[in-house]
């Protein structure tokens, strides 16, 4: 039997009956760490999305005001509106077919990729269970 001492090999100590103990004490400490640090760095992200968004809300601000600030008439707003709907309705203008399903088919396998994360966390955020997606 091994008596409390030195590990002749490194200088290990030890102690019978205390390994139970320590490694509750180094879990509790690795727990609170992680604890911890998931907190820090989840409060970091939310930050950072939150600034994100922030920028992104101002800018989309400035935009929208620049378009229906007082300098631009409502004789101006309703030429440039039929100007812009006359330029999209163009034949000329229009994407070939092939272009046209090669968008609707990416935009199918995007939302079909995306649509059970986001059907998850609409869920969590909500607190009710979302419908589950028609095969």
């Amino acid at each position: 039997m091994m008596s409390s001492g030195t590990d002749p090999t490194g200088g290990v100590t030890y102690r019978p009956g205390s390994s139970l103990g320590q490694f509750t004490a180094r879990a509790a400490v690795v727990a609170v760490i992680t604890f911890v640090s998931a907190w820090l760095i989840s409060d970091l992200v939310i930050e950072k999305i939150d600034d994100i968004v922030d920028r992104r809300l101002r800018a989309l601000d400035r935009r929208v005001e620049t378009m229906f600030s007082g300098n631009m008439s409502a004789k101006a707003f309703w030429t440039v509106l039929e100007r812009e709907l006359e330029r999209a309705a163009d034949p000329k203008n229009d994407l070939p077919p092939e272009k046209k399903q090669k968008i609707v088919s990416d935009i199918r396998a995007a939302s079909n990729k995306w649509r059970p994360f986001l059907a998850d966390a609409l869920s969590a955020i909500s607190g009710v269970d979302a419908p589950q997606p028609a095969k």
